[in-house]
């Protein structure tokens, strides 16, 4: 028997081979923050856009028009960065299980990590019991969320972090893209420029 795996899910994992100055650093944890559902999130939501982090910004944005490229395929359109916050989670703290509407692209960049982020599938139907989880069965896929990393994916994939069991805050940029130019094909009436 043959089974092949079809519409795979694109995530990226990037190392960031610099590290962030004492002063962005200083920056990034002084910036206030308003307590959400389940953790802290900056007031400021174009985070990104502050000259202090130029240098991550100019590298994230790199970054994500190649993962772009390599996903969609497109010369005539160019995705850019839509909102920009700082996640913080103090000890007991967590993300919710969520998604990203509005957006094509969502990404992560590490501050202060050593733990995982847990994506998951959304099944309708049946849900069957596994005595053993492979690739075709498990609900559930979590990467290490390291620091210095830059982890990007679909917007619409849904993914949560488990509650911070330690003293350490963990701390981390979260971003959404949308895109300009030329969408769809004029014949199929699937047309849009933006």
């Amino acid at each position: 028997m043959v089974v092949k795996g079809i519409f795979p899910t694109p995530i990226s994992t990037i190392k960031w081979e610099n590290n962030l100055s004492d002063d962005q650093i200083d920056y990034i944890m002084s910036v206030s923050s308003s307590t959400g559902s389940s953790h802290r999130i900056s007031d400021d939501h174009n985070i990104l856009d502050n000259e202090i982090l130029k240098n991550l910004r100019d590298w994230i944005d790199k970054n994500l028009k190649q993962f772009y490229k390599l996903i969609f395929e497109k010369d005539n359109s160019l995705p850019y960065i839509t909102q920009s916050w700082i996640n913080f989670s103090d000890y007991g703290m967590f993300t919710h299980h969520h998604n990203h509407p509005n957006s094509i692209i969502s990404g992560v960049f590490y501050i202060k990590a050593n733990d995982i982020i847990n994506f998951h599938r959304m099944q309708n139907g049946l849900k069957i019991a596994s005595s053993e989880s492979n690739e075709w069965n498990f609900n559930t896929y979590s990467f290490d969320a390291m620091t210095n990393n830059l982890l990007m994916f679909p917007s619409d994939l849904y993914h949560s972090v488990p509650k911070n069991d330690t003293n350490e805050i963990r701390v981390s940029i979260a971003f959404n893209s949308f895109a300009t130019g030329t969408f769809g094909q004029n014949q199929y009436l699937t047309h849009l420029e933006i």
